[in-house]
């Protein structure tokens, strides 16, 4: 303690402005390390679950056109209209089973495996 009785001012000062100059680099540099630690962890999560949180929104969406062509056909007259809508829905069915296999691609937790197995 006596050390520091005994500096000039200016030295004082000088003293500061190094401890917070590596006081600040300090925290720089832990800002640093935890924006890309975050950024892998970000990229890890999209890669692991909004890919196939993305997958499902298509297969709600087709399910959806699958179920509104079903109600058509069965309400349709015409024969012709008829088979066009049941074309149209083996198409989408057909994409359907493409986003399945897509999803089960995906890397999925224990319980959404199980869901999917009810698919």
């Amino acid at each position: 303690m006596n050390y520091l009785r005994n500096m000039k001012i200016s030295s004082k000062i000088r003293l500061i402005i190094i401890i917070g100059i590596v006081a600040l680099l300090l925290v720089g540099y832990i800002g640093i390390a935890n924006t890309i630690s975050l950024s892998k962890q970000s990229e890890e999560m999209y890669n692991e679950q909004l890919e196939s949180i993305s997958i499902l929104g298509k297969i709600k969406a087709s399910n959806r056109l699958i179920d509104s062509l079903t109600f058509q056909i069965m309400t349709e007259q015409s024969e012709k209209m008829k088979n066009q809508l049941i074309q149209f829905q083996n198409e989408e069915v057909s994409t359907n089973s493409n986003h399945i296999a897509a999803l089960k691609k995906t890397d999925l937790l224990k319980e959404e495996e199980e869901l999917l197995k009810n698919i």
